[in-house]
């Protein structure tokens, strides 16, 4: 974990974290996997609970 990463993130902010799109972001919040918060019409994301989510999710990896 990078002290410089802020708490609390955008979807954006937690897409670029966790190397990946947008998208994969916000279809794990969708299914309820990943945890965030509305705040008026923004999503926030907490940096432990991507980790969480991070560390749960099977990676893929290439070369089969």
């Amino acid at each position: 974990m990078n002290d410089t990463t802020p708490r609390w993130m955008t979807v954006q902010e937690g897409a670029s974290y966790a190397r990946l799109s947008p998208s994969t972001v916000r279809r794990a919040i969708k299914r309820q996997r990943l945890k965030a918060f509305r705040v008026g019409s923004a999503i926030r994301l907490q940096r432990c609970d991507l980790d969480a989510w991070l560390r749960m999710t099977p990676t893929l990896e290439s070369g089969t």
